[in-house]
């Protein structure tokens, strides 16, 4: 049972599934990942990390943690067959309202863009 009144944890990980974004040929890089969310708040922050082609432990990203920011993007600058994302989140006692993740490829097929 959700108990809408409790409070939030202080800290999550979203982690994603692996991709290939549909094609392990193409070059892949620079490969940006974002994340959008409700404007933060003094104590919180975003922080995107990633494992490049089933790596053993998560490379750091991007961190946001600017009061006001609804948005976080890092880019990848290396050429991977697959990759798995992830987001730690810290929060000051509010929750942080995740939006949208997406995944956007500056070469090899420009128009690819993966949303969740």
């Amino acid at each position: 049972m959700i108990d809408q009144s409790a409070s939030p944890y202080a800290t999550a990980t979203i982690e994603l599934l692996n991709t290939d974004l549909q094609n392990v040929t193409d070059v892949k890089y620079p490969l940006t990942f974002r994340v959008d969310f409700l404007p933060l708040v003094a104590g919180q922050s975003v922080v995107l990390k990633y494992k490049p082609d089933r790596f053993g432990s998560w490379l750091p990203l991007q961190t946001q943690s600017s009061v006001g920011a609804t948005e976080v993007a890092g880019s990848i600058l290396q050429r991977v067959k697959e990759v798995q994302f992830a987001v730690d989140l810290t929060s000051n006692g509010s929750q942080i309202t995740i939006i949208n993740f997406s995944f956007d490829m500056a070469e090899g097929k420009p128009n690819l863009r993966a949303t969740k």
